[in-house]
């Protein structure tokens, strides 16, 4: 009987611990995304910026 219990108990761990692996590295990706179109925005706000500064020293 504790055999066959710890066998279920280690098998949810083992479910448990792959789900939470998956969502981690969904999470990750996710992240990994919005960086990139947070880098993405930023260079296209630095260029604005870099034309604005040209134009109002002209």
């Amino acid at each position: 009987m504790v055999a066959s219990t710890e066998a279920s108990h280690k098998k949810l761990l083992q479910h448990a611990e792959s789900r939470v692996g998956s969502q981690l590295n969904d999470a990750e990706i996710k992240i990994a995304k919005v960086q990139k179109r947070a880098r993405k925005k930023m260079n296209g706000l630095k260029h604005v910026l870099k034309e604005l500064i040209t134009d109002t020293a002209d």
